[in-house]
């Protein structure tokens, strides 16, 4: 199914919308290929791409694809961990504390949500 992925152009003095239709399951394919390249996870890198693609076909492109990008230069800058996995400090009915290990948002959150 298409769908259109929005990218800002913020090189310039104003923001440019570029609009094109893409496959979903070809832009989550693209996006996980990068990802296992650069060394993530199989089982993390999945969950990245499915919630990346998912902002932006919920029209929320700031966190959206557009979020990949940061995401490769944490992971080239090995400031980002690609391995293992959190544990918990704190856990009460109400709330939960984790540490996170630098890991991937994205997957830490459907992981403390489970």
């Amino acid at each position: 199914m298409p769908w259109i992925l929005e990218l800002w152009d913020r090189g310039c003095n104003a923001p440019i919308l570029i609009q094109a239709l893409y496959d979903k399951d070809e832009v989550q394919q693209f996006a996980l290929n990068l990802l296992l390249a650069s060394g993530m996870e199989l089982e993390k890198a999945k969950v990245v791409c499915e919630i990346l693609v998912e902002g932006d076909l919920m029209g929320h492109t700031t966190h959206g694809l557009q979020m990949l990008i940061p995401c490769l230069k944490s992971i080239e800058a090995k400031t980002m961990t690609l391995s293992g996995t959190y544990s918990i400090l704190l856990e009460t009915p109400s709330h939960l504390v984790i540490d996170g290990r630098f890991l991937t948002g994205p997957w830490l959150v459907c992981e403390a949500l489970d």
